[in-house]
């Protein structure tokens, strides 16, 4: 496949990924770290707002680095891109056209499984059970954190100095278990007209691709 028809794949990708925002890359290598297109990628699979990364504008080589880092580490986190995978971010920072692809195919490869996963669901003829859930890429934003709050009261040792303050946190609202977070709600729903194999591993990109070509054209 010649590097042209690669740039232009992906680049349609990425564009489709980036069409809710407005945004749109003429050449997926000269323009993802570009202005915030890097970042609303980012953000379209993970649903959070990171306030670290900006725009990649008027950046030095070595602040391009660190933010590509941050957006590997992220990914790694939200379960995005498997946590084992190396991605050389001083190569993706400069461009590199093969190192920029691998990271590219491996989130290509993550919106294939998603979709592998919901593909017995939307084959559903019935428009009542396939409307139960609708289907959106991005993920509801993670939980905030709170911070714990405290307040000084006075102990029994009042009047021997230091001693006498006691720092106590005050109850406040639980945080959300993470449990309790459902990236996409519904989820459950779309899954259980999957069918479960033994020893149930999903394949690789290209073997769902291959499984939900053969599910169309039965």
């Amino acid at each position: 496949m010649s590097m042209r028809t690669k740039i232009n794949g992906f680049t349609a990708w990425v564009n489709l990924r980036l069409m809710p925002h407005n945004l749109l890359l003429n050449n997926v290598v000269m323009d993802l770290l570009t202005g915030t297109n890097m970042k609303v990628l980012t953000e379209s699979f993970t649903g959070n707002d990171n306030k670290k990364i900006q725009s990649f504008d008027d950046l030095t080589q070595q602040q391009k680095i660190t933010r590509v880092e941050w957006i590997v580490q992220e990914l790694k986190e939200r379960e995005v891109i498997p946590k084992d995978v190396f991605i050389d971010c001083r190569l993706f920072a400069m461009r590199h056209a093969e190192h920029i692809f691998d990271l590219l195919w491996k989130l290509i490869t993550h919106d294939i499984w998603f979709c592998w996963e919901r593909l017995e669901y939307m084959l559903q003829t019935d428009d009542r059970s396939v409307t139960e859930v609708p289907f959106k890429w991005v993920p509801e934003p993670p939980p905030v954190k709170k911070k714990k709050k405290f307040k000084k009261s006075s102990s029994l040792l009042s009047g021997f100095g230091s001693s006498s303050v006691v720092t106590e946190s005050l109850p406040s609202t639980p945080e959300p278990e993470a449990d309790d977070y459902e990236k996409f709600p519904g989820a459950d729903i779309i899954k259980k007209f999957k069918p479960r194999r033994k020893n149930w591993q999903p394949p690789d990109g290209d073997e769902c691709i291959i499984e939900m070509i053969n599910s169309m054209l039965q």
